[in-house]
């Protein structure tokens, strides 16, 4: 029998989401090969393909009203369910039922087109569904927080070449958001302005690593990064959730996320994004952003310290993304 659970460290104040239901996963690594077919007729998310997926929650067509652009359903792998395994907690052995939802959105009905070759209205359609999605699971029972999250290439863990995003609606809040929520909160109450805002507004004033930037949003290459070519972007005005942005800032933001993923995908390296926030509005003071991570090579640090080394300093990642090589 399968076994997916949350699953609590023993002395850590940390949960483990254990779910070898993800081990089924399908693994089509044969990127080269198949991004010179314009469609597959083993891809679960092309057009004529749709019965072998789960039951479509939704779609977005185009022109021809009989034919989506975009849609979106049940995940089969899904790391969580919404009929989890019955689990129980013994003493030092704690555990919670792996309630939950996981979709999966196909973002073009085009086998091997990602995201630079993607209109803009077509990314605004895209971003729409996302809000749209994201606001629908929030909502739902029990679910304290959705994980909106792209992986793009095999290094970083995409396991179909044809693009799509994952949605993952979870009955606890991660670790790195309830700390982020907790800094955004106590940032206000010290400085009675927001964190993002003022974090946007000091960057620009020094300009030493803003990436790119147009009317509402802005693309900035953190100062201390993570990971190497790390870079957020965010919308400029004051916005936790993304259904809160209209229609002009959606585009702005699509449009400077491609520009980013362009020049990724020119170099051939692989990456994730994961979007950052406010919980159904109930973090007011936390401010929308994406995170985008580029798979440059293994995360590095001091061997179970913490402490993270990073190779690339932000302001070597400014001046890689706006090279014209």
């Amino acid at each position: 029998m399968l076994k997916q659970s949350f699953r609590k460290h023993y002395f850590l104040n940390k949960w483990v989401l254990i779910s070898e239901n993800r081990n089924k996963r399908p693994s089509d690594f044969g990127v080269e090969v198949e991004k010179k077919v314009s469609n597959s007729r083993s891809c679960p998310f092309c057009p004529g393909n749709e019965k072998m997926t789960t039951a479509e929650l939704g779609r977005i067509v185009g022109r021809n009203k009989d034919a989506w652009i975009i849609r979106w359903f049940s995940n089969k792998f899904g790391a969580v369910s919404k009929s989890p395994e019955k689990v129980s907690s013994k003493g030092i052995f704690t555990q919670e039922p792996s309630f939950g939802y996981h979709y999966i959105i196909v973002d073009t009905n085009k086998h091997g087109v990602s995201w630079p070759s993607l209109s803009s209205s077509h990314l605004v359609k895209l971003m729409k569904v996302y809000s749209t999605v994201v606001d629908d699971l929030q909502s739902k029972k029990n679910i304290k927080y959705v994980v909106l999250f792209k992986n793009h290439g095999p290094n970083a863990g995409a396991s179909l070449t044809h693009e799509h995003t994952q949605v993952v609606a979870l009955t606890k809040i991660p670790d790195l958001i309830d700390q982020e929520f907790k800094s955004f909160s106590d940032y206000y109450k010290k400085n009675k302005k927001g964190f993002m805002c003022d974090i946007i507004k000091k960057e620009k004033k020094l300009n030493e690593r803003i990436v790119f930037e147009n009317k509402t949003a802005v693309v900035v290459a953190p100062f201390a990064p993570l990971y190497s070519l790390e870079v957020f972007v965010a919308p400029k005005r004051h916005v936790s959730e993304l259904s809160e942005l209209r229609e002009d800032e959606l585009k702005d933001l699509a449009v400077l996320m491609r520009k980013i993923f362009t020049k990724l995908e020119s170099r051939n390296i692989d990456y994730n994004f994961v979007m950052h926030h406010g919980s159904n509005r109930k973090s007011k003071k936390f401010h929308l952003y994406f995170d985008i991570i580029p798979r440059l090579n293994k995360h590095a640090g001091f061997e179970m310290s913490g402490f993270v080394i990073n190779s690339i300093s932000p302001e070597t990642s400014v001046k890689f993304y706006r090279s014209r090589k």
